[in-house]
């Protein structure tokens, strides 16, 4: 008798508050209370962020599973208070995925704090603001960390994502023990394939296109830019190669999606000013840049992107573009200071960025490995 009063008291509350236009209650007042059972019934299973959970539903409202997902993503302090809604947790993450990224804490920017000649801060002072905006958070632990040494786990083998063993193969070698579960590929890969190299910051249509050509044909490729110059932290020959390639592709209308993505904020805005350079020269391509920006797929967005190493985490595509960037500065001198890949946890950065392409992956990159020397740091040895 006393559940059927409180459904009939939920059940009136809450079809009064559907008949609003204004004034609506809170969730937090729908979400306790008799029309707090009520919703719980029909809707069963909520889908929040740990911060928002703590901000909208009152203490008393609790779950009997609270499932974690990207836990390598929340930090422990902001994760606990939902552990204390349910009676079982299951938290599910990679730990080889990045940390929680305060990307707006503010940082020391003195000298001493952003690195020394090999540390994040070097190059002169070119890569200092990622240094101070990134560098003090890559050793923070995850609640995933937290609960991967308290809590029994179960890795999760199947690797559904590539669709050619080429493109997970390196991170599954140097991440994942080899333990990961691939499909074969069912041709075997061509070996000696011709090298792909441009040079000059105003690409050639006809040389682009011959270069598209070979990497639809390819699961990994290296576009090596001959004279690509590192300089105010950008490379501009590569930004632009990178971008012509894009171009390419869009006016092909394969079908296939799009991703490029930049291993600094600096490179990703070279190369979106790129893209709008030949936006403005190239009508038909305008147009088609536009529609491919704002595909969507069953209605989820699938539209080609733009982004940096920070925020590509969880995206996939069929064709990854990636720019390296890095390369020797215009005094010839090649400074081994990769930013955001020299600091603590660079290595996990890379696992995130390799392994974004389903069909394609292209490397657009200025310099050969063996340009790379300071294989004493885990991040640098892992990109060469």
């Amino acid at each position: 008798g006393a559940r059927k009063s409180t459904w009939a008291d939920g059940q009136r509350v809450l079809e009064h508050e559907f008949g609003k236009v204004r004034a609506y209650k809170s969730i937090r007042q729908l979400a306790e209370g008799a029309p707090g059972e009520v919703t719980a019934a029909l809707r069963p299973v909520w889908l929040m962020s740990p911060a928002s959970l703590s901000d909208t539903l009152p203490l008393t409202t609790s779950f009997d599973v609270v499932i974690y997902d990207e836990a390598s993503q929340v930090p422990v302090e902001e994760a606990v208070p939902a552990l204390h809604r349910a009676t079982q947790v299951i938290v599910v993450g990679d730990r080889m995925q990045l940390p929680p990224t305060r990307y707006f804490t503010a940082a020391p920017t003195t000298g001493d704090d952003v690195g020394g000649p090999d540390g994040p801060g070097g190059d002169d002072g070119q890569d200092g603001e990622d240094a101070a905006r990134l560098g003090v958070v890559l050793d923070a632990d995850s609640f995933l960390a937290v609960s991967s040494t308290r809590l029994p786990s179960t890795m999760l083998r199947w690797h559904y994502r590539s669709r050619f063993e080429a493109l997970i193969q390196f991170s599954n070698t140097a991440f994942y023990d080899g333990r990961l579960a691939t499909v074969p590929d069912r041709t075997p890969a061509l070996r000696d394939r011709r090298a792909l190299l441009v040079d000059g910051e105003t690409p050639d249509p006809e040389v682009a296109s011959a270069v598209t050509d070979e990497v639809l044909t390819r699961s990994i490729s290296v576009v090596r830019v001959q004279d690509g110059v590192y300089e105010r932290r950008t490379n501009a020959a590569e930004a632009a190669w990178t971008a012509a390639l894009v171009r390419d592709l869009v006016l092909r209308r394969t079908g296939l999606t799009i991703g490029v993505v930049a291993f600094s904020e600096a490179q990703q805005s070279e190369i979106e000013r790129a893209l709008e350079r030949l936006t403005e020269q190239d009508r038909d391509f305008a147009r088609a840049y536009e529609d491919e920006v704002g595909r969507e797929e069953d209605g989820q967005g699938v539209g080609l992107f733009v982004k940096n190493l920070e925020n590509v985490q969880g995206d996939e595509r069929d064709i990854m573009l990636m720019s390296v960037c890095y390369a020797a500065a215009p005094d010839g001198r090649m400074r081994m200071n990769f930013g955001p890949i020299n600091t603590a946890g660079g290595e996990k950065r890379l696992n995130v960025i390799f392994s974004r392409a389903r069909r394609h992956m292209v490397l657009t990159s200025s310099i050969d490995p063996s340009a790379i020397t300071n294989v004493y740091n885990p991040g640098a040895r892992t990109l060469r």
